[in-house]
């Protein structure tokens, strides 16, 4: 047996140029790689925020001081968003951007959604001034570190504790105390923060700044409340909202036999929905009480 390196022996560069079955199919998958998926890439990226994110990164002049924030919105395998739910996200991110403007007397006129993409998971990509940008991001990245911290608490409890221990809340209470911007100002400041993160939260909604930084599956954390999702095909439901049967389940089939349901709309039946297995929850804890 030969030890001459097999790059030195001419029978093992025959044996790589000879038209064998297996050779050609690789140099022809190579051949498509290399002039066909460019081509397909450029079908599919998105265009208008590539370039706008290069011209902020070469400093144009049309984006000097601008920045891109992405927000995703988790989708379920077998469920879909329901168009409230991202309705939800964009007016969650409009007023947090309203309120940072507003804190340092930037006009918020000055946010655009610059691309929407839907693959396995929903993303909004929002153009605006990078100062306020930098705080929606904090704020943003607060809501969920307190999403986390209260996360053992029920929705309601939850969102309180965590809007009012917000830092962005504290802020605006110091400079109305400071009497650097008028109480009616900061009245509707913290009225959007709370809004929004009401909607945000409602929403599951993310940003890379928390999937990067955090240990905690933001996933399963920021999931969205289920009225906001519309139903998998072949459940059971009341109107757009997931429902146990009432044979499963005699706290929903009661009120369901007694009561008539046809005239709710579908987000009065969601909240009736909600009511009840809150009820039926608290009634199991006082009885294992």
């Amino acid at each position: 047996m030969s030890t001459q390196p097999r790059l030195e022996r001419a029978d093992y560069w025959l044996f790589l140029i000879q038209p064998s079955p297996p050779l050609a199919e690789s140099v022809e998958v190579l051949h498509f790689a290399e002039h066909f998926l460019p081509k397909i890439s450029q079908l599919i990226e998105q265009t208008t925020a590539n370039k706008v994110i290069e011209a902020i990164k070469e400093e144009n002049i049309r984006y000097k001081n601008f920045s891109v924030l992405s927000v995703t919105v988790f989708e379920q395998s077998d469920r879909f968003s329901s168009p409230m739910r991202l309705v939800n996200v964009l007016e969650s991110v409009s007023l947090f951007y309203e309120a940072c403007s507003l804190m340092g007397d930037d006009s918020p006129d000055t946010l655009s959604v610059i691309a929407c993409d839907s693959g396995s998971d929903k993303s909004f990509d929002f153009l605006g001034i990078a100062k306020v940008m930098e705080c929606v991001t904090k704020l943003i990245e607060s809501l969920w570190d307190r999403v986390v911290f209260y996360r053992e608490h029920q929705f309601e409890e939850r969102l309180d504790l965590i809007t009012k221990s917000l830092p962005i809340i504290v802020e605006i209470n110091k400079l109305e105390a400071d009497n650097l911007i008028e109480p009616e100002r900061a009245e509707i400041l913290k009225r959007n923060i709370f809004e929004g993160a009401r909607k945000f939260i409602q929403s599951g909604a993310s940003i890379p700044q928390i999937e990067s930084k955090s240990h905690h599956d933001a996933r399963s954390l920021m999931s969205p409340m289920p009225k906001l999702l519309a139903s998998s095909f072949g459940e059971t439901t009341i109107g757009d909202v997931n429902e146990p049967s009432s044979e499963k389940d005699p706290v929903v089939g009661n009120v369901t036999n007694q009561a008539n349901i046809d005239k709710l709309t579908g987000e009065e039946r969601a909240q009736l929905l909600e009511l009840l297995m809150k009820s039926k929850a608290t009634d199991t804890t006082d009885k294992a009480g």
